[in-house]
């Protein structure tokens, strides 16, 4: 059985520990000089002598007379007149646009040069894998194959198209 003394030592430990760190512990800010509600930008403005000068950001005295007269937020505020002082120069003849001629049929592009080797199933996706020019790489529906778009994965077929055409390219054996 503990002793009375032995109940009193854990609430007098908490209080000499709360008292020894509300000794140390530093006051807040707005408890030294009262409570800071506010702070009075006015007042910090109206100390500043001189505004600091950037001449390398500020604009022309010209045109910041111009920008200061024309309303920032004005249904009709427009770009200023730029005065150019050179005259306008007459486009090159070399620059002249020249129209497009239409063509009346689509530029027909070659089926992909492509062997198509082996699937590959995670799940539900299809991955086939291709060769072109030497190259073995694994390809998914809808990737871009020389212009052609893989349209279908099968087990044993790969479906591409380009615009109108489609072609089916079987696996090699």
């Amino acid at each position: 059985m503990k002793s009375k003394i032995g109940n009193f030592i854990p609430p007098l430990l908490t209080v000499f520990i709360g008292a020894i760190l509300y000794s140390v512990w530093p006051e807040p800010a707005g408890m030294l000089q009262g409570q800071v509600t506010h702070v009075d930008v006015q007042r910090n403005v109206e100390q500043i002598e001189e505004p600091i000068k950037h001449e390398e950001f500020a604009p022309e005295e010209s045109n910041l007379a111009k920008i200061l007269d024309r309303p920032l937020f004005s249904e009709t505020r427009r770009n200023p007149e730029i005065k150019n002082e050179q005259e306008p120069q007459e486009p090159d003849e070399a620059f002249v646009a020249i129209p497009e001629q239409e063509t009346s049929e689509p530029v027909k592009v070659p089926p992909p040069d492509v062997e198509f080797l082996g699937i590959m199933k995670r799940g539900e996706k299809l991955s086939a894998l291709l060769r072109s020019n030497g190259v073995d790489e694994w390809h998914q529906r809808g990737n871009i194959v020389m212009d052609w778009e893989i349209t279908e994965i099968k087990n044993d077929a790969v479906t591409f198209v380009n615009a109108e055409e489609e072609i089916t390219i079987k696996i090699r054996h």
